[in-house]
């Protein structure tokens, strides 16, 4: 006690333990990154399958479809990436997030920064009916379906950057 106030009140900046903090984030990938990674590999399955071309061509179509499928493999990779920092984070804690390299935050930030250029990018007037760029922005518009994975990812920002050691938030 200070100055005659109870222990909860001097400990107000403990907000949750950590092992409440992994209960909930194992809630959030069974809730949304689960369904979510399984919606993203089968529409990446189905961008391959229909888009694979044996006899690349300069057209404007076949770079749209090699720009959505190269979009695709950096949704994949970005999820990779977020499921391995999760993992660390479930297994060692906040040390294991502070032992994380960097290129896995750098690759789950570029997942957020594409579902988030997909959401304005589907504000934007539409382009002309039957055009490739019609086609482009159909399958474009469809990674901002990854704008939930944003809450486990800053899920795992906060513990990282606001947990301190002793494993108070």
């Amino acid at each position: 006690m200070v100055y005659g106030l109870p222990s909860v009140v001097c400990r107000q900046r403990e907000f949750m333990s950590e092992k409440i903090s992994k209960r909930i984030l194992i809630g959030e990938l069974i809730v949304i990154v689960l369904p979510s990674s399984l919606l993203l590999l089968i529409a990446t399955t189905t961008q391959f399958s229909s888009t694979f071309d044996f006899s690349p061509s300069l057209s404007i179509w076949y770079l749209y479809n090699l720009a959505n499928n190269l979009f695709a493999l950096l949704a994949c990779t970005s999820l990779i990436s977020g499921l391995i920092l999760s993992t660390r984070f479930l297994r060692q804690g906040k040390a294991g997030l502070d032992a994380s390299e960097t290129k896995w935050w750098n690759f789950s930030i570029f997942g957020g920064v594409l579902a988030i250029t997909s959401a304005i990018v589907s504000s934007l007037p539409p382009p002309p009916e039957y055009s490739a760029e019609e086609s482009f922005r159909r399958t474009f518009d469809l990674f901002r379906l990854g704008i939930p994975i944003f809450i486990p990812f800053t899920h795992l920002i906060l513990e990282k950057y606001l947990r301190k050691t002793d494993g108070a938030l």
